[in-house]
């Protein structure tokens, strides 16, 4: 696992889809509403993934795969 997607892994699903704009294509196929939702600053991707009830380790690598399809992440 590479630095960019450990530091992802801890940040709140809005810092992810802000910092690695090809995560949300992740989330919109699971049917999360994720994206532009007011709680996404304060949810974690297990907050996230409790409440769509989805296998985290599972969620986590397709995360992990859209990350690393991006050459470099955007500036935080």
């Amino acid at each position: 696992m590479t630095t960019s997607v450990q530091r992802a892994m801890d940040q709140s699903v809005s810092e992810i889809m802000t910092t690695w704009p090809q995560t949300v294509r992740v989330f919109l196929r699971h049917g999360m509403h994720c994206v532009g939702c007011k709680v996404g600053p304060f949810h974690t991707i297990e907050d996230a993934c409790l409440e769509y009830n989805l296998d985290e380790a599972d969620f986590r690598r397709e995360l992990e795969g859209a990350i690393n399809e991006a050459p470099e992440a955007r500036p935080a």
